[in-house]
């Protein structure tokens, strides 16, 4: 009791305490308490403290708690015995009053340290993965083609902003009108973007800056984020987030992030128009650059060991795909394969620049994720304010070791043919597409090919090929992976080049010879016998 008295005297002030006067008590108002610090007497009424702290430890909830013992005894087997059962300190009976209570505080400000480092890692997990479905959001509609849809990608971001409710308007002849709206949280009183218009002074003036706002509906404060959209000083339409709590700093992150890349989208499509106008003036041209491109292509039948064949089929007279391949040294031999976001004239010419840094920059000193780096930032720094990208795969083959390595810069998955096992491996993206992102790593895949393993690589011109008859509720609406996987495996046994003409054949009989939609470039890679 006397102990009870002074330890409260000490600690009550700055703390929370709950007292107890045996092993019962304690058993029952731990559970209940849940107590960060706990002062654990080594000799109790009706048991043994030891047994106790052992006990705690076991239990998941008490994992992190932090046990001080109290103990009279100078007994070095006790403290061991302590220790062992998960003691993080001891104190000396009689207790000193500042020895109890500096160890006390110490231990609550390593608790109240411990949670804020945790804290803040959830917190930069919980962005880098909303960063993360953000990037796949701006993949999937970054080659987006008329306003009405980039408008209709902001519902994308219901997956990665807490809202209880999304709308977006499109703001055309002189009038606002939805393209989508949901409601997350039925029973709370959201504003539509029709009842908050009339409010809002500045609704026609095209600020590309969220605005934020707060109106209380039925006594519950609604919170508002208004993101005009807005390119070149032209408001596109606007998306309205609400929600009943106040919208996090990552959530505005987000928002602001969606801002640009809309503005990007659009950028993107004024300059598209210009090159149409200039590419429908200069067909004679367009036919010369074609020409030059076919002239361009690599011939693979010099590689020793190697039974390597290539199509390419452009949707348009010229195209935003390329392959090129030369020897580094007698040594390595390099392929890579390259799709420019778009068509035309400037998908041309940026594949053009793109061949010409990987011939300038290209050694084998220089691994392929390291080339694709230096292609991101030149193409970045060169281009700014073209807003054009692209994918690809940079392959280079030891010519001594057989070894390939590998890069994928937000590339189709490149297929690998196995003919021991006769199944097909997925070889994935392990960098972001060029000339988006700044400062992007690059991986390198390894691997070795044995005799009849083929190694298939593509533009998602083909897996992305449209079916001219699509099935019930619109599946099978592309060729697909799948497809090219089982085409791949039961025609593995032939030559490269019969092996694209199995999956081009394939293709066109899925798309039932309609016009294609995308250019269309595939290279069969085929091990033979050296």
């Amino acid at each position: 009791m006397l102990m009870r008295e002074a330890i409260s005297s000490i600690l009550s002030t700055d703390f929370d305490l709950k007292l107890t006067g045996n092993l019962f008590e304690f058993n029952v108002v731990v559970k209940s308490f849940k107590p960060h610090i706990v002062l654990l007497d080594i000799n109790l009424p009706d048991g043994n403290g030891i047994d106790a702290c052992r006990m705690l430890r076991q239990d998941n909830l008490f994992s992190e708690t932090v046990i001080i013992m109290l103990t009279s005894s100078d007994d070095k087997g006790t403290i061991e015995k302590g220790y062992s059962a998960g003691a993080d300190d001891f104190i000396r009976k009689p207790v000193i009053p500042l020895e109890l209570k500096s160890k006390v505080q110490i231990f609550s400000r390593i608790i109240s340290h411990r949670a804020k480092i945790r804290s803040s890692y959830y917190s930069v997990l919980s962005l880098n993965r909303k960063l993360s479905t953000f990037h796949d959001i701006v993949k999937e509609n970054i080659s987006i083609r008329n306003i009405e849809d980039s408008l209709k990608s902001a519902s994308m971001l219901e997956s990665i902003i807490t809202a209880g409710y999304i709308e977006t308007v499109q703001f055309s002849g002189g009038t606002f009108n939805t393209l989508y709206s949901k409601t997350f949280r039925p029973d709370t009183p959201f504003k539509r973007f029709s009842d908050i218009c009339g409010r809002i002074s500045n609704c026609l003036v095209p600020n590309p800056r969220p605005v934020k706002m707060k109106m209380n509906t039925k006594g519950i404060d609604i919170f508002m984020v208004l993101l005009p959209l807005v390119s070149a000083d032209t408001l596109y339409g606007y998306v309205l987030f609400e929600n009943d709590d106040t919208f996090s700093e990552d959530d505005m992150k987000i928002i602001n992030l969606f801002a640009n890349f809309y503005s990007i989208i659009h950028n993107r499509f004024s300059i598209e128009r210009t090159i149409e106008k200039i590419n429908n003036g200069y067909k004679s041209e367009v036919s010369k650059v074609r020409k030059i491109q076919v002239s361009l292509l690599p011939d693979f039948h010099s590689l020793d060991g190697y039974d390597i064949a290539s199509s390419y089929l452009p949707a348009q007279d010229i195209s935003g795909d390329f392959f090129d391949a030369f020897y580094l040294d007698k040594n390595n031999y390099q392929i890579i394969l390259c799709d420019v976001s778009g068509h035309g004239i400037a998908s041309s010419f940026i594949g053009n620049q793109i061949r010409s840094l990987v011939k300038t920059a290209a050694s084998a000193m220089m691994p392929p994720g390291m080339l694709a780096r230096f292609i991101n930032e030149s193409i970045i720094s060169d281009l700014k304010g073209l807003y054009y990208f692209a994918t690809a795969i940079i392959c280079r083959i030891d010519m001594e070791s057989g070894k390939i390595t590998l890069s994928n810069a937000g590339h189709p998955p490149a297929l690998l043919y196995r003919a021991k096992t006769g199944k097909c491996e997925l070889i994935g993206s392990n960098g972001s597409l060029i000339g988006l992102f700044p400062d992007c790593q690059y991986g390198n895949y390894e691997f070795t090919m044995e005799e009849d393993d083929v190694l298939l690589l593509y533009t998602d011109g083909v897996t992305e090929a449209a079916s001219a008859s699509p099935g019930p509720k619109n599946t099978d609406l592309m060729y697909g992976e799948t497809r090219l996987k089982d085409n791949l495996q039961e025609n593995a046994s032939y030559a490269s080049r019969d092996i694209i003409h199995s999956v081009i054949g394939s293709l066109y009989e899925f798309t039932e010879y309609s016009d294609q939609d995308d250019d269309i470039t595939v290279i069969c890679i085929k091990k033979t016998t050296s």
